[in-house]
């Protein structure tokens, strides 16, 4: 009986070691940078990453989880003027929603990449999208180093979708977005 209890424990210890990891936030390595056209030209901006919660099971991908919240409020558009337009209760509408959510419903596995399957919500309106990404080691990290990574995705909404229809005769519906997160092992 007492090697039965010794050999589950062995087990369920190796079983734990495979478990998801839990990841935090590094803010300064973090943005969501967008871009979107306005009279036939390309214009960039950002958007700061307040939070996030991230978990990756590097054995099951379907395990890992994604949520993030975006500091709307704090949002820039390139120059002053874009920005205002952008952050007025026509577009973003940032004084009464200053905060965007993003929650992951879905992971899959995607070549060497995932896709995100989750619900974005902006402006208080909550619609599904679909993130493309890739997991990468910090540079000058060894091969099986996984305590501080960076996740690249990228994906479009439609500002429609959310009501953010403001100036819709010179800026376009489309918004392309590149969501780059630094995280590191939680401890």
């Amino acid at each position: 009986m007492r090697w039965m209890i010794i050999c589950a424990g062995i087990l369920w210890a190796s079983v734990s070691l495979a478990a998801p990891e839990r990841y935090v936030l590094d803010k300064r390595g973090s943005t969501i940078g967008f871009s979107f056209d306005l009279e036939g030209q390309v214009l960039t901006g950002q958007i700061p990453v307040a939070a996030a919660h991230v978990v990756v099971d590097f054995d099951n991908l379907a395990g890992s989880q994604v949520s993030a919240q975006f500091d709307v409020a704090r949002a820039d558009a390139g120059n002053l003027f874009m920005t205002e337009a952008m952050l007025s209760g026509s577009v973003l509408a940032a004084k009464d929603h200053p905060q965007a959510l993003f929650r992951s419903r879905r992971v899959v596995a995607q070549g060497e990449g995932a896709r995100l399957e989750g619900d974005l919500t902006l402006r208080g309106v909550t619609r599904p999208v679909v993130l493309n990404g890739q997991i990468y080691r910090k540079q000058g990290s060894s091969s099986d180093d996984l305590s501080r990574l960076v996740l690249i995705f990228t994906g479009t909404v439609s500002r429609a979708d959310f009501g953010a229809t403001g100036f819709a005769r010179v800026v376009g519906d489309t918004v392309r977005l590149e969501i780059i997160a630094a995280i590191a092992r939680a401890n």
